[in-house]
């Protein structure tokens, strides 16, 4: 079985190690690769109450900010902040093996005040050799149509941008601020507000002062990419997303679930060197 550390999950396979936090809005704290973190952490943050700025926090039922910060349902209008809420809710665990874990967590009264309909949300987190596989299957348990957008957010750790060679081939690239079309992902719009990679289902960053290459893939359900950092020397985020930006404002949600339906989206992470390690390359400790 895996193992449980203070309220935290601890998957093992092979040379990966997670940390999960169910009751942090099933928050990915830790993701560690031959000893090495993969990801950005910020202890303090993770302990808090407070949104998820590290880690791999759940986005759901939007991303981003929504026009005007709020949600317009039903002829209502419903206070809205950064990412959804999923991130801040608790989740219960359904079932554990070694290397995978599967999550579960149901609307409450207090969700149906932000966002009005019913429905429950199932995570499988799953340990490979060289990475990852995230699985969410989102179910309307409501009687009416639900629109919804469903987007992860991992942090990955880097040293410096520059160093970075990024690989993908979208559709359509744009600026997120401005949505002024890109011909390729330029590194002063990745530091503001991100680049929208549409129709875009894989992202290749190679990193050679971490000697990492990273491959994420859209796998399921997801649709577009999302590009940031906030910092240059410390995070670069690449979010698989359902659907575009302020979706359901916009009448344009990647997900319009009918009643009692349900949806999977999958994306998955893969881990591998640019070129061969001494053991004096590896952290101590390691191999």
């Amino acid at each position: 079985m895996a193992e449980v550390e203070r309220e935290a999950i601890r998957l093992t396979q092979g040379s990966m190690e997670a940390m999960i936090h169910p009751g942090r809005g099933a928050l990915i704290s830790s993701l560690m690769w031959a000893g090495r973190e993969c990801l950005h952490r910020l202890p303090e943050n993770i302990a808090s109450s407070e949104r998820p700025r590290c880690g791999i926090p759940v986005m759901f039922p939007y991303y981003g900010n929504p026009g005007g910060g709020v949600l317009k349902l039903k002829g209502r209008e419903y206070p809205a902040g950064l990412h959804g809420f999923l991130h801040s809710f608790p989740w219960t665990v359904e079932d554990l093996k070694v290397n995978q874990a599967i999550l579960r967590m149901d609307s409450d009264e207090e969700l149906a005040g932000r966002y009005p309909y019913a429905f429950h949300a199932r995570m499988t987190i799953t340990l490979t050799d060289e990475g990852l596989i995230s699985t969410v299957e989102i179910t309307n348990d409501s009687s009416e149509v639900m629109p919804c957008d469903l987007g992860m957010h991992p942090f990955f750790l880097i040293e410096d941008y520059d160093a970075l060679t990024l690989v993908a081939h979208p559709e359509r690239m744009e600026d997120t601020a401005t949505g002024i079309p890109l011909d390729h992902l330029k590194k002063a719009s990745v530091l503001a507000q991100g680049c929208f990679l549409s129709h875009c289902p894989m992202i290749a960053v190679e990193d050679p002062l971490r000697n990492q290459r990273m491959e994420l893939r859209l796998e399921k359900g997801y649709r577009n990419l999302m590009v940031w950092s906030g910092d240059a020397h410390r995070f670069l985020v690449l979010e698989p997303l359902t659907g575009p930006l302020d979706g359901i404002n916009q009448k344009q949600a990647g997900l319009n679930l009918a009643p009692r339906a349900s949806a999977k989206m999958t994306w998955s992470l893969r881990l591998s060197r640019l070129k061969p390690e001494t053991a004096a390359d590896c952290p101590k400790g390691t191999k």
